[in-house]
């Protein structure tokens, strides 16, 4: 075996142990919990509610969950999951025991510091409750938090042509959810990546 061999193998395990087993990995199981999550929740409702429109119910009728898994197998009616972990937004007036999803947002690791973030969804039937909000930039900006606590450097989103669900009737709505969303999150579009990028500090 080369020594530039058990060179790559060491540093491959240094940064196995470092990512699986640190404060990224501690962050990331929580995925798999599919537990109700409250990092300040109503405290991002209320920095993003849209002051122009009556709104009838309580804040604390919210709730953030996380989802591990892709597809329609992560325990929440509507949502189809793009990414492996997901943060997913649900209400219900009164109670928490059967709240239904509203919106979702995933992303994928890309590697020990990066994150991109793949899916940007809002359920149909639930925009009289998700008009009240900006809530694609309310979302990205609750992955952004996360990722500073959890340790990675850098967020990424896919662009809207990037979706598997980019279809032209579709191309205004996603350009909205996806491009404009990161834009006005403070993200700079990558020419050579395709993405867009926030370098997290």
């Amino acid at each position: 075996m080369s020594l530039i061999f058990k060179e790559a193998i060491r540093s491959f395990l240094t940064l196995f142990f470092r990512f699986f087993h640190g404060k990224k990995g501690a962050e990331l199981k929580k995925f798999k919990s599919r537990a109700c999550c409250e990092p300040g929740l109503e405290r991002y409702l209320k920095a993003f509610q849209k002051p122009d429109i009556k709104q009838e119910f309580s804040l604390k009728d919210f709730s953030l969950y996380y989802s591990y898994g892709l597809g329609d197998q992560n325990g929440f009616y509507g949502i189809y999951t793009d990414a492996k972990f997901t943060f997913v937004l649900t209400y219900e007036k009164g109670t928490k025991s059967r709240s239904s999803a509203i919106a979702c947002i995933g992303f994928d690791v890309i590697d020990e510091s990066t994150i991109l973030v793949k899916q940007i969804q809002g359920v149909s039937g639930k925009l009289s409750i998700l008009q009240c909000f900006r809530w694609e930039k309310m979302l990205l900006n609750i992955v952004i938090d996360w990722a500073k606590n959890a340790g990675f450097k850098k967020v990424k989103v896919i662009r809207a042509e990037s979706s598997q669900w980019y279809r032209p009737h579709r191309a205004q709505n996603l350009f909205m959810k996806y491009d404009v969303t990161a834009r006005r999150s403070g993200f700079k579009f990558d020419k050579k990546d395709q993405t867009y990028v926030r370098i997290l500090s």
